[in-house]
């Protein structure tokens, strides 16, 4: 991390409550002019993260002093960002982004302990086609980017189940519009099912746990997910 105190004035302020009073606790600063979206609290509720700026900015919660702050990779420099999320553990951070309403996609996952990159990369809009309009209304209402349980990977806007180490796409679930998506345990999701002009059903549904492994392993060995779920080939032998 960078512990630098930004630049130019410090009129941006972050205020945290006690909703008991509710009763304002502290406030902390940050560069004028910066709009801090989106935030996310750690599992502890020790420290709240945040991204605004084109860096990631860390506070320690219970006085809202800054840790320090990292730029986003360059590559990835000046896209939107929409969802910002602490892995299960609170180890690491992970960030959805968007460049030119929908065009572009990229993920981000930050290590907590020094703010280095552990993953980036950059997907087409077509990886994720429940994503559209999704910071501008309409879309798929539910979070960009939520982590599996067990840290492992992510579901991407409650569609796609992404790879942690690679990022790759590992299944896709079936498409129900609009409405939320959330784990309830690391092999299923709660989901509604309908649309706004029909009944709607509220239900789980399995993940197949033994073949996203097998999955995880074909793409962190470089292979495409399918492979996991294939058969092992054997040659077939002509001269029988």
């Amino acid at each position: 991390y960078s512990r630098e105190k930004p630049e130019g004035p410090t009129t941006g302020t972050i205020e945290r409550w006690e909703t008991a009073g509710p009763t304002k606790v502290v406030d902390g600063v940050l560069p004028s002019g910066v709009t801090a979206k989106p935030m996310a609290l750690s599992p502890g509720r020790n420290h709240l993260a945040l991204l605004a700026d084109n860096r990631l900015h860390v506070f320690e919660l219970e006085k809202l002093t800054s840790i320090g702050q990292v730029h986003l990779p360059n590559e990835i420099m000046g896209l939107d960002p929409i969802e910002l999320n602490f892995s299960p553990h609170g180890n690491e951070l992970a960030a959805v982004l968007n460049r030119d309403r929908q065009k572009t996609f990229a993920l981000v996952c930050w290590s907590v302990a020094d703010g280095k990159v552990v993953l980036s990369r950059e997907y087409d809009h077509s990886t994720f086609p429940e994503a559209k309009l999704h910071n501008y209304g309409g879309g798929y209402e539910g979070r960009a980017l939520e982590w599996m349980p067990n840290g492992t990977g992510w579901l991407a806007f409650g569609h796609q189940l992404l790879d942690r180490s690679t990022g790759e796409v590992l299944i896709s679930t079936p498409e129900e519009g609009e409405y939320p998506r959330r784990f309830v345990g690391n092999d299923r999701l709660l989901g509604i099912s309908g649309t706004r002009y029909s009944d709607k059903v509220v239900g789980t549904a399995m993940l197949p746990m033994e073949d996203l492994a097998k999955m995880q392993a074909a793409v962190q060995a470089g292979n495409k997910a399918i492979d996991g779920r294939l058969g092992t080939l054997v040659q077939t032998n002509f001269e029988d």
